[in-house]
């Protein structure tokens, strides 16, 4: 958190950060601390998850992680320099935004929040706040009841994210209407 508004709108990145990589023959997760930039006073979320995927020489484009199955002989810092670092990080208690409700229909919403595990390059993940993480429902069209509806996640371009749980039970009913 900044320490005056003015502060943090002077604050475009954070520096990048490093994970050692030398004699990796298998993907691997790493808890990487994040620092606190010059006119912060803190940061959120304090570390993030790097996972660096090892795979075949010619597959690093594939999109599929063959890491387990072969071991590859060339080094993953030749490879890490082609290649931007992938991570991911999780956010607890992102609000359920319900959306497409009629004007003269009320719903109730179980859990409220989810837990969204976003991953993408390391320098988008490295700007992304809670606030950068929409989840909604969208329950137009539905009726008085009760219902499963799936939750769906805005991200910044670049990142893709998975919430817990995947749905909310949305309950639907008509407006009480008020006597003056």
């Amino acid at each position: 958190m900044a320490r005056k508004s003015s502060e943090l709108n002077t604050i475009d990145e954070i520096g990048p950060l490093s994970v050692p990589v030398d004699g990796l023959s298998a993907s691997k997760t790493f808890k990487v601390k994040v620092p606190v930039p010059s006119g912060a006073d803190r940061v959120s979320p304090k570390t993030v998850s790097v996972t660096v995927k090892i795979v075949k020489g010619n597959q690093g484009q594939s999109g599929s992680d063959t890491s387990d199955q072969s071991k590859s002989d060339q080094t993953t810092s030749g490879q890490a320099s082609n290649q931007e670092t992938q991570g991911s990080t999780s956010f607890q208690n992102i609000p359920i935004h319900i959306q497409g409700l009629s004007s003269n229909k009320r719903a109730a919403i179980q859990p409220g929040s989810v837990s969204v595990k976003v991953e993408g390059s390391q320098s988008d993940l490295n700007g992304l706040s809670a606030s950068d993480i929409q989840a909604s429902v969208n329950v137009a069209g539905l009726s008085n009841g009760t219902h499963q509806v799936k939750i769906q996640l805005r991200l910044p371009r670049g990142l893709t994210g998975e919430a817990t749980p995947k749905s909310a039970k949305v309950t639907i009913s008509d407006k009480q209407k008020t006597s003056t």
